[in-house]
């Protein structure tokens, strides 16, 4: 059995298409539902009977890969979309006033995306239909967006989103009986339906590279939330909002399913420290670009790999309804999970995830035990222990000192590295250099549960 491939050449180099959830913002990639919708219109437009037969077909077909490449700036270079003046479409009215709308688009680093529907065969007849429906799509997104469609045999080389149970980022899809549904809208006057949202997973490396690409043992679900409101905390005290992620993550599970796993509160049932790894919350602060000032914009949940079927779905549901950070000086913040469009660099994925073969702390790790005179106890050896823990080889090299390897990032001295309950180690900051390039997100060292040893990855042309 054959793959269905259908692939979009933007002839502009531009991606002119808003988020329906965030006007504002620039969907990217485009969403498979997007594509079904041009490719719907093409086949209502001219009446193809057949094109809608193989659109009903594609729509009950499970969701696909989309292959991309990167975006090199959003429209302004600032991940802000400029406000454009103009009149409105008003036909009861003399005089049409001036609004303001937003018109975002991407700049894109490489012009051809791929849908990839793996293992389908359409039914005798409806490629034909689907190659002549591509044919007629003239534009994806707003007219600005011109592209080119068509169906192809060759497998892309850009690296994917790919369809998961949970992931950290979501697109839409289209759904069994859109196309109906559609048809509906239309006669009532009303808007399309958008798609439903499904999880999708950011693979970054391409079939070649993959073999030199050193990741932990086990994928990990990342889960990355923004602060609402007008945050201003320093990373130095983000201590204090791990703490109260956890803490809400903990209340939740307990409230909705009765029963916390220790992964969660980090404690065995007797009451003692958990030995196995358990749930990483990490601050994100503000450490890239010229007016980074280390503020923390949101936050990053990492469920260990090795997790129970049973208490991953409680992870889950805790962390779907996860609405409110409160602290403990009675401030609370709006946690709104960042989606696939996310405008702010330090708050998705890709800026913590590399690969890489240089990364420096964002935060002061904390070693696990102190150095001393005996050959098990090196700087060396106790780095490769922490790193061994989370699934990676020992660094080639690597330097541990107070100052940050990073203008964005404070002194570890400024850094709030202990509980009331934690005993004193040794806490700096550290830039490890590995021999192959090195997955993230990487969060190292004892404490790494609260986020401290969160690690930056390093692009080639700055080590």
């Amino acid at each position: 059995m054959g793959d269905l491939r259908i692939e979009v050449e933007f002839l502009t180099g531009r991606c002119a298409a808003a988020d329906p959830f965030h006007r504002e913002t620039a969907e990217w990639p485009p969403s498979p539902a997007r594509l079904f919708a041009a490719l719907a219109a093409a086949a209502f437009e001219t009446g193809d009977e057949e094109g809608l037969t193989a659109l009903r077909w594609l729509e009950l077909q499970l969701a696909p890969s989309v292959h991309v490449g990167g975006e090199t700036r959003r429209l302004n270079g600032r991940g802000e979309t400029p406000q454009h003046f103009v009149p409105v479409n008003d036909t009861r009215s003399d005089q049409r006033k001036r609004v303001a709308r937003v018109f975002p688009s991407v700049t894109l680093s490489h012009p051809v995306a791929q849908f990839l529907w793996r293992d389908i065969e359409p039914p005798k007849g409806q490629k034909q239909a689907l190659a002549r429906l591509t044919t007629l799509v003239p534009y994806l997104g707003e007219s600005a967006s011109v592209v080119r469609v068509s169906l192809t045999e060759q497998e892309s080389e850009l690296p994917a989103y790919e369809p998961v149970a949970r992931g950290e980022v979501f697109l839409r899809v289209p759904f069994g009986g859109q196309l109906d549904e559609m048809s509906r809208n239309y006669a009532l006057g009303l808007n399309p339906p958008a798609g439903v949202q499904h999880a999708y997973r950011f693979r970054r490396d391409t079939a070649g590279q993959r073999a030199m690409t050193i990741s932990p043992a086990s994928r990990r679900d990342v889960f990355i939330f923004r602060l609402g409101g007008r945050p201003s905390h320093s990373v130095t005290h983000g201590l204090h909002f791990t703490a109260a992620v956890r803490q809400s993550l903990v209340a939740l599970a307990d409230k909705l399913t009765k029963e916390v796993p220790p992964v969660l509160h980090g404690h065995n049932p007797d009451g003692g420290r958990l030995r196995q790894d358990h749930v990483v919350v990490a601050p994100l602060p503000f450490v890239l670009g010229t007016r980074a000032d280390a503020r923390v914009l949101g936050f990053m949940i990492i469920l260990p790999p090795d997790l129970s079927e049973s208490d991953r779905q409680i992870c889950y549901r805790a962390i779907e309804a996860l609405e409110v950070v409160r602290l403990a000086g009675g401030n609370e913040f709006g946690a709104l999970r960042c989606h696939a469009t996310e405008p702010t660099r330090t708050l998705r994925a890709d800026c913590w995830s590399g690969p890489a073969r240089v990364w420096i702390t964002a935060t002061p790790a904390v070693l696990n035990r102190f150095p001393g005179k005996r050959p098990d106890k090196t700087l060396e050896r106790i780095v490769a222990s922490m790193c061994k823990h989370i699934g990676l080889p020992a660094p080639a090299s690597l330097t541990f000192r107070p100052e940050s390897f990073h203008r964005g990032v404070p002194h570890a001295r400024h850094f709030l590295t202990k509980r009331p309950h934690w005993r004193p180690l040794p806490h700096g900051h550290l830039r490890l250099e590995f021999a192959e390039p090195v997955r993230g997100p990487l969060v190292i060292g004892s404490c790494r549960h609260y986020g401290l040893g969160l690690m930056l990855p390093l692009a080639e042309d700055t080590v």
